[in-house]
């Protein structure tokens, strides 16, 4: 007799529909609730509608798209909770049924559940688009946000399918599907903390969070909302989504074959993970703690010593009773030295020494092809310059903060009086980026940032009404409430005062109030779109008397006092 291996098997498919129908109703309603029931609801209203893409708004995604981060961590969770048992571990895998069927099938039935309610409710969707008109959404948006939610709802289930087989019970599934999302973002959010409390002139590295955030599931779908119209995922993120969703539905399914029934109830589905658990919880809950209390590291080291090795300590016994399932873990001592020898070396790499250079090094002029300084946030892009003499004065500053005996050996000291940060880019010639940043006294500040706003350069490229990428959308005075229709008279008055005056004068530092003359308000947008859309922002620019060009414009074009 010709023996034939099934790949599918339709009883277990059917068996699990059946067994959690409920869930895939539930999950209808919520959706019908959140989309369909609203607009049915608001459908008379006045909609801030644009290109009549209603459905593709913050409005009817944001909610659907949070779902699609819980629902397939419930889907897998009900779904493999055969893995989980002992009793019905060995139940399911005495029946005839290879391993390979009962996970496709199992796999197939959790993706049917969670994609059935989207594609219905989408239908609504578009029957209520039909019977509108499209006034507000038309049938390919509906077919949009089948297809955004779809997509979130395949690439979520991949990683809850993957926790609940490298656990042994639903607890730790849950626990390790947040760190699979969290881990990277957590381990370099710890080390940060730690170097910005050690490492002087350390400057939060926006790249690597960047980097994180763009090969991270759970970001990548929330950020689908990520402005007023919400659009599908690119076409090369598509690809690489798609393809690192298989590969964890296919490395879940190796580990589902190697699974020994005897590990079901445990933390771990197997035994060589016990130790990588227990050193990712300890190392967690000690960052933890070394980030609520390393502000007393200066004035009592080693209280802080003693306050970090009980956190640490309680952690790594915590996690050696919940994973032998006793309460007898002092034989484990030695792994918990191990531990406590290699978070002490970390901390001493960042305090003793000067992390390789990171402290002192100032680049050299002809390597620098911009440079920037400044003192407060740049949402779009840091005020760079390329003038030689500015760049030149900028290492100079630079060279006296990385002055070696001026460093001081805690950098999150404080300082007893108002701070302010200074931050110091640098694009270099080989394309990498340096940066800086420095906590110094507000009076410090504006000394020198008056000097600094004697080059012109760094003053044009910080002051935004030199800023060429960006056009201007309306100016008004905040304290009429009059729109200035003039823009290019006013800018052109507005600049040269700004060229004339320096940083102090420019900013009000002073504080003199028989000086102020009115508020402006100009309202700007990008040039450059980000996933087709401009950024808009307002900038507030407080004038007083010794703004002399743009007060004598203001009382001869708008009639002010």
């Amino acid at each position: 007799m010709t023996s034939k291996t099934s790949f599918f098997n339709k009883g277990i498919y059917k068996s699990t529909l059946k067994r959690y129908m409920w869930g895939s109703v539930l999950y209808f309603v919520l959706l019908f609730m959140s989309t369909c029931l609203i607009f049915i609801m608001n459908s008379n209203s006045q909609f801030g509608t644009q290109d009549n893409h209603l459905i593709m708004t913050e409005q009817y995604l944001t909610f659907p798209l949070l779902l699609t981060v819980v629902v397939p961590t419930v889907t897998a969770l009900l779904i493999f909770r055969f893995i989980h048992s002992k009793k019905q571990s060995i139940f399911i895998h005495s029946l005839p049924v290879s391993r390979t069927a009962n996970y496709i099938s199992s796999l197939a039935s959790g993706l049917t559940l969670m994609l059935a309610p989207v594609i219905a409710n989408g239908l609504i969707l578009m029957l209520i688009s039909v019977c509108s008109g499209q006034e507000f959404f038309s049938a390919a948006d509906c077919v949009l946000w089948i297809a955004i939610n779809s997509m979130a709802l395949f690439m979520m289930f991949s990683c809850s399918v993957i926790s609940a087989n490298l656990t042994g019970n639903s607890f730790a599934m849950i626990v390790i599907n947040i760190l699979i999302h969290s881990f990277l973002f957590i381990t370099v959010a710890a080390l940060s903390t730690m170097a910005s409390a050690f490492l002087y002139g350390y400057a939060q590295n926006n790249d690597i969070f960047g980097f994180i955030a763009d090969n991270n599931f759970a970001f990548a779908v929330m950020s689908r909302t990520n402005g007023y119209f919400v659009r599908f995922f690119p076409l090369w993120e598509t690809i690489k989504y798609v393809a690192a969703s298989i590969a964890l539905y296919i490395l879940a399914y190796l580990l589902y074959k190697k699974r020994r029934v005897e590990n079901s109830g445990n933390v771990a589905g197997y035994k060589c993970l016990n130790h990588i658990f227990k050193y990712i919880v300890t190392f967690f809950v000690s960052m933890i703690g070394f980030a609520i209390f390393y502000m007393s590291i200066e004035r009592h080291p080693l209280i802080f010593a003693v306050i970090i090795a009980i956190i640490s300590a309680s952690a790594y016994a915590a996690s050696e009773m919940v994973l032998k399932k006793t309460m007898n873990v002092w034989y484990a001592w030695k792994g918990y030295v191990g531990f406590a020898c290699f978070f002490a070396v970390l901390i001493a790499l960042f305090s003793a020494t000067s992390f390789f250079g990171y402290e002192t090094r100032v680049p050299a002029e002809e390597e620098i092809k911009q440079a920037a300084i400044y003192n407060y946030y740049y949402g779009e892009s840091e005020p760079f310059t390329a003038s030689k003499a500015a760049i030149k004065k900028i290492t100079e500053v630079h060279k006296g903060f990385a002055d070696k005996e001026d460093i001081p050996a805690f950098s999150a000291s404080n300082l007893h009086e108002a701070t302010t940060n200074i931050h110091i880019v640098y694009k270099l010639s080989n394309g990498k980026t340096l940066s800086r940043q420095y906590e110094i006294k507000d009076k410090e500040c504006i000394a020198l940032m008056n000097e600094m706003y004697e080059y012109e350069d760094i003053k044009k490229a910080s002051e935004n009404v030199f800023n060429d990428d960006f056009n201007i959308l309306s100016i008004y005075i905040t304290d009429s409430g009059k729109n200035i229709k003039d823009i290019d008279g006013f800018v052109n008055a507005l600049r040269a005062d700004t060229l004339a005056l320096g940083y102090e004068e420019l900013r009000g530092a002073e504080g003199n109030e028989k000086s102020y003359y009115c508020s402006i308000n100009i309202s700007y947008v990008s040039k450059k779109k980000v996933n087709g859309q401009s950024r808009m922002y307002d900038d507030f620019v407080r004038i007083t008397d010794k703004y002399e060009n743009t007060v004598k414009w203001l009382k001869e074009n708008m009639n002010t006092k």
